[in-house]
């Protein structure tokens, strides 16, 4: 899908982080690529159930970077509904819900969660502070993710936010005014077609210091 990889390009010179659903189809997107999942620039995320296994529906292959809850059947997601397209139909209410939608739903939080925290890091180094080693839970040993599929772990929010912590901060321009403009986040949640965008606020600049 060139048209998607373009926006996506143009997104992430900007800085944006990417995040996107495996898709629920349950495929080796190795074998059948899907956009955006296999697009280059994201970060595309399957679902897992309670037990650390890969979820039945999700989708999985090398360009999984993390796997996250997606519910299952008799355990799903309890998520915030509504019908609108482009603008909310005043029908909203909470509704349970299973797929690799919710699953995305749940790194982008986190992600958000980083970007709070420390609103200063690069694109790079939000996603680090995701999927690096350390940052993520580990799939039990006798899961199906075990041997790869399915990213490096299961998310995992006070890992991701004590990495992000951890991370040095981003190089200064030596221009003047002020430094590194942060990242800010995309999640595309297959299946619903909502796009939400969290922007990370740059740290004000301290004021000089007075003259003695």
């Amino acid at each position: 899908d060139l048209a998607t990889q373009a926006a996506i390009d143009d997104v992430n010179a900007r800085g944006a982080v990417v995040v996107v659903a495996a898709g629920n189809e349950g495929q080796d997107l190795s074998v059948t690529p899907s956009s955006p999942a296999t697009c280059s620039g994201v970060v595309t995320v399957a679902a897992s159930d309670r037990s650390g296994e890969r979820a039945s529906y999700s989708s999985y292959g090398a360009a999984v970077a993390l796997s996250a809850p997606g519910g299952t059947t008799g355990s799903a997601i309890l998520s915030t509904l509504d019908l609108g397209l482009t603008a909310p139909l005043e029908d909203s209410e909470i509704g349970a819900r299973i797929g690799t939608s919710m699953a995305t739903a749940h790194v982008s939080g986190v992600a958000s969660l980083v970007l709070s925290h420390s609103p200063g890091l690069t694109r790079e180094q939000v996603i680090a502070a995701l999927t690096g080693t350390g940052s993520v839970t580990a799939f039990p040993e006798d899961s199906s993710c075990a041997a790869g599929g399915c990213g490096a772990g299961i998310v995992n929010a006070p890992l991701a936010l004590g990495a992000a912590a951890a991370m040095p901060p981003p190089a200064v321009s030596s221009g003047g005014g002020g430094g590194a403009p942060g990242a800010w986040l995309i999640a595309l949640l297959l299946g619903y077609g909502a796009v939400r965008r969290i922007t990370a606020k740059t740290p004000p600049t301290p004021p000089p210091a007075s003259a003695p």
